[in-house]
């Protein structure tokens, strides 16, 4: 009779939990009441119902498990792709593609990530074009100064004649940069002038020497003038005059040298010498021939 009434209740408790779903508890009841008599009542029915629901509860558990694993690799994920995303609003690239790589270890199949790669590396490749042009630009306009350098280097050195050949053959290069073009078409304007206050009080001065017949003087002084301004080509004629007319008057003193030497006249001889020195341009053949004259007298 006593194992009649634990049969009966553990039944009954077993139908209880079993009526409001508590599965695991009412398989344990029912469990008891199989020991004792596995053929009580319906209780094979129930325990099938009860391990059945047990099984849709444990599969349902499992796919809560799934979902809330999901949900949180969701969030992760849409965390990382935030992270991502403002790494590279603020365009620190090497962050962002480490966080996209977080994502795609994490979630290979995400949607939102070739979106996100295609922006990166379409930034990437303009930067790259961005440094290519930059780079190109740099190598042009250093080889521009390069070009520009040659006539600075003599306008600074106050060589004006030279810097304005220098500056002018570049301002005529194609594809120069108009800030250099404006600089050197500057230089030149001042250079020209320079030269021009520089050479004009020379002329001046060799026109003067010349009306007072001191034709040396006058084609040293000229001669100065060509070494400054080459492209004056009046200052060459003046100089070529001047000399002939030296060129005359030294030959003539020179062979009355040369007879005053043959005479053995040595001293008017070594006169006329000095006389050539002081009449010849100091670049003349005269004034070289009477020179090596004289050191025999001074010898």
């Amino acid at each position: 009779q006593e194992q009649k009434e634990v049969l009966e209740a553990s039944y009954q408790v077993g139908v209880r939990y079993f009526e409001e779903n508590n599965f695991a508890e009412a398989r344990d009841e029912f469990t008891k009441v199989v020991n004792i008599d596995p053929t009580y009542r319906n209780i094979e029915t129930y325990i099938q119902a009860t391990d059945k629901a047990l099984i849709e509860l444990n599969k349902a558990e499992e796919r809560r498990r799934e979902e809330e694993k999901r949900r949180i690799l969701e969030a992760e994920v849409k965390g990382l792709l935030e992270k991502a995303q403002e790494a590279f609003k603020d365009k620190n690239i090497e962050l962002a593609q480490f966080y996209m790589n977080k994502v795609a270890e994490k979630d290979p199949e995400n949607l939102e990530l070739p979106y996100l790669r295609v922006e990166v590396d379409t930034y990437l490749k303009k930067k790259r074009e961005e440094e290519e042009r930059r780079r190109r630009e740099k190598e042009a306009r250093d080889k521009m100064l390069a070009e520009m350098k040659p006539g600075e280097t003599f306008f600074y050195k106050r060589e004006w004649y030279k810097a304005i050949l220098k500056l002018e053959a570049f301002t005529r290069l194609k594809d120069i940069d108009n800030d250099l073009i404006e600089k050197a078409a500057d230089m030149i304007e001042r250079a020209r002038r320079n030269l021009r206050d520089e050479v004009e009080p020379l002329l001046g001065e060799a026109r003067s020497l010349r009306e007072g017949q001191d034709l040396k003087g006058a084609y040293e002084l000229y001669s100065k003038i060509y070494q400054l301004d080459q492209s004056n080509t009046a200052v060459l004629n003046e100089m070529e005059e001047i000399r002939q007319r030296l060129e005359k008057r030294s030959m003539k003193v020179y062979r009355e040298a040369l007879i005053a030497e043959s005479l053995s006249l040595f001293d008017e001889a070594k006169e006329k010498f000095q006389e050539v020195q002081q009449i010849s341009p100091s670049d003349s053949q005269y004034y070289k021939k009477a020179s090596d004259k004289l050191k025999n007298y001074f010898e």
